[in-house]
């Protein structure tokens, strides 16, 4: 005899449709995971086209937008914030005493009543 063929030696299974079949759900389960990981791969790749897309914009926005500024006229206003008008609005309006605030929910109320009748 070869001294390869004593090197082979054989099994005996006792159930080998159950080792096939696990040896196929662990191949479909591989390929599963294979194929998550191309969409996954390819949704990676799309999201750098465009972070680098946007990128691009961003930095044609800011050159577009220093070139406006040195086309304006420079003025001495500035923009009020939203902020800061909500504050000057609020010191127009003279602050409701207690009463004032007491009679108006009163009046409310009397008027909620009147639409129930």
């Amino acid at each position: 005899m070869k001294e390869e063929e004593k090197d082979i030696f054989y099994v005996n299974l006792a159930t080998p449709v159950e080792v096939k079949r696990a040896i196929l759900e662990s191949t479909k389960n591989t390929l599963s995971c294979l194929k998550r990981y191309e969409s996954f791969r390819k949704i990676r790749e799309y999201r750098a086209e465009h972070i680098i897309r946007l990128n691009h914009v961003m930095g044609e926005i800011r050159l577009l937008n220093n070139r406006l500024k040195r086309v304006l006229p420079s003025t001495g206003l500035r923009a009020v914030s939203p902020k800061k008008e909500k504050q000057v609005d609020e010191k127009a309006e003279p602050p409701k005493s207690n009463l004032n605030t007491i009679e108006d929910e009163l009046k409310e109320i009397e008027s909620r009543l009147k639409h129930l009748e």
